[in-house]
């Protein structure tokens, strides 16, 4: 199966080799290595550790057994950034009260958490995501599989609705793109406050620190 990937001959030996004994020494079967490996053949452009980085991450996320199977439902994972994984998971735990189990088993993390923040919102606003009761979970069993409502085509996701057009959906899509670009603006203002102070702070040590050395000669 490995084999079989038209990618692979792109790929110096050592670093197929490196992916391979980095995955197996973290628990994996050497089947399921072959199938992660083919899934996301990305993999041999990242550095091992960053790997075995974003594996630990899974496993203090969502358990050290639905960790494993998170990551070979969704390889991407072992590559992605651990903060927008971390975001996903996040996202589907407190808006969705989706199981940890389920997380992992579904594939849901393959998807763009831009796409679950969506479709999650869209078909809650439209009344067909009923709202779950966080104390006994009721209002979990009548709502969309997560293959009905992150696996499909917009046109089939729109089928599940009434009243709602292709183009009402691309502009509620464009409205959550701008919405999650305005928080991501405010972040990275954020952080760069953040920067600043802390950048003040060390000039006014080394300030200090100056004048503490003249005073003392």
């Amino acid at each position: 199966m490995l084999l079989d990937n038209p990618l692979l001959p792109s790929y110096q030996t050592d670093k197929l080799c490196h992916s391979f004994d980095m995955l197996k020494s973290v628990g994996f079967k050497t089947e399921e290595i072959k199938e992660v490996l083919v899934q996301e053949p990305k993999i041999f452009d990242h550095d091992p550790r960053i790997l075995k980085k974003n594996h630990i991450n899974l496993t203090k996320q969502l358990g050290d057994h639905q960790g494993r199977i998170a990551a070979l439902a969704a390889p991407n994972t072992l590559i992605d950034n651990s903060l927008v994984t971390n975001q996903k998971i996040d996202y589907c735990i407190m808006e969705m009260l989706i199981n940890k189990t389920t997380i992992a088993k579904s594939k849901i993390l393959k998807c763009p958490y831009i796409l679950i923040k969506t479709r999650h919102k869209f078909a809650y606003r439209s009344g067909f995501y009923k709202k779950i009761d966080p104390k006994n979970k009721e209002g979990l069993a009548n709502n969309p599989s997560i293959s009905d409502l992150f696996f499909s085509s917009d046109n089939i996701f729109l089928s599940q609705f009434k009243g709602f057009s292709l183009e009402d959906y691309v502009v509620f899509e464009e409205m959550m793109m701008s919405e999650e670009d305005s928080f991501n603006d405010e972040d990275e203002e954020a952080d760069d406050k953040d920067d600043q102070t802390d950048e003040d702070s060390d000039d006014e040590k080394v300030s200090k620190g100056k004048k503490s050395y003249s005073r003392r000669k």
